[in-house]
């Protein structure tokens, strides 16, 4: 889980600290994933943190807006990129309604059509 969530973090350098721990993980034989005191583990497990809060934040704090076309629309900036850590959140929350979350920092959002959520991108 924290590999995935630095990775969408998207902060700079993350994807060398990445490597790092993953080559630290494998060469070792016991269970290291969680040995703060090496430095790649340890921006690893801080940056998912972060990632971590800004997914439960967009959770609870995303307020949608009904549109024209009966869809309820959220448009959203978060500082890391998580729509894909909210998507499954969002379709068993709201099954019953059409919404879209738009990430306007990214340029790309959530749709979800009653049946299945797919990435869009909007012209805007």
């Amino acid at each position: 889980r924290d590999i995935k969530y630095a990775f969408l973090s998207e902060t700079n350098g993350i994807e060398r600290q990445l490597l790092a721990m993953i080559r630290y993980i494998i060469a070792e034989d016991a269970a290291v994933d969680r040995d703060f005191s090496h430095p790649a583990v340890l921006k690893v497990a801080q940056v998912a943190k972060k990632v971590g809060r800004e997914k439960h934040r967009m959770e609870a704090f995303i307020r949608f807006r009904l549109n024209r076309d009966a869809v309820y629309f959220a448009a959203i900036e978060p500082d890391f990129n998580v729509l894909p850590l909210i998507k499954t959140h969002f379709k068993s929350r709201y099954a019953d309604q059409k919404w879209i979350i738009y990430d306007l920092r990214r340029n790309y959002g959530l749709a979800y059509d009653l049946k299945e959520v797919t990435f869009i991108t909007l012209d805007l």
